[in-house]
């Protein structure tokens, strides 16, 4: 397995998807209208948390003339269901998250996970899955829990609604 680091290239693309999402929560008219998309982008922003706590790069070989191929980054995890991401995690990796997000919010993560497992894919494809209900403060939790754990933990970015203009830069 290779070595385990943080990818700030996927906590980018998690803080997106959480910033696309998270004005819902303010506006109601908003959050009814596209209550599936604020799902879909909030458990997908969880995922890549997760995701982003244990990742790779691997380096593209050199190519004639000297030319290096574009690196990979990805994740030692796979899969959208939120528990399974979770479990397939580093030990000391998924440890550390649990503790810091307990911390953090003072509840264990793996209730939230249990219960946010299949939003992604179930709001992905809303059209054509089974009928489902969801928590959509328990998915906002989770990812509000997550960022700051990773915070805390790793250092890098703070909350968005913590510190919006320390986040520029990390956004450009």
């Amino acid at each position: 397995m290779p070595p385990v680091q943080q990818s700030a290239h996927i906590y980018r693309a998690a803080i997106g998807h959480y910033n696309l999402a998270a004005p819902a929560y303010s506006d109601d008219a908003l959050l009814n209208s596209a209550v599936m998309a604020v799902v879909a982008n909030m458990s997908f922003c969880v995922e890549l948390l997760l995701k982003c706590s244990d990742s790779y790069v691997k380096k593209g070989p050199s190519g004639p003339g000297g030319v290096i191929a574009p690196a990979v980054i990805g994740s030692n995890a796979w899969g959208h269901d939120l528990v399974k991401v979770f479990d397939a995690l580093n030990a000391d990796v998924s440890t550390d998250l649990a503790a810091l997000f307990e911390q953090e919010t003072g509840k264990p993560i793996r209730p939230l996970l249990e219960k946010c497992r299949g939003y992604f894919e179930a709001a992905r494809y809303s059209f054509s899955y089974k009928i489902m209900s969801y928590d959509v403060s328990a998915v906002k939790d989770l990812a509000d829990g997550l960022i700051r754990a990773l915070h805390k933990g790793y250092g890098g970015p703070a909350h968005p609604a913590d510190a919006p203009q320390a986040n520029a830069a990390v956004d450009s």
